[in-house]
């Protein structure tokens, strides 16, 4: 798990998403679990592609499983 934090696109991608959802007033518990969320479909993409994950946004994943 140390290198998922010291993966400093994905950190960013989050700390970007708390910062504005709290601004909007989301729940903490809301946030955290999405950002879970999030966390293991970027690490899993990562793992299988590296150049890919790097396009993998918040707002890319947050599309797409809204197409489910």
């Amino acid at each position: 798990m140390t290198d998922a934090a010291n993966d400093k696109f994905m950190m960013n991608e989050c700390s970007n998403f708390t910062a504005e959802m709290i601004k909007n007033g989301m729940n903490i518990n809301t946030i955290c679990g999405i950002i879970k969320e999030y966390q293991k479909k970027y690490l899993y993409i990562k793992s299988q592609d590296k150049e890919l994950a790097k396009t993998f946004t918040m707002e890319i994943w947050w599309i797409c499983r809204g197409r489910k």
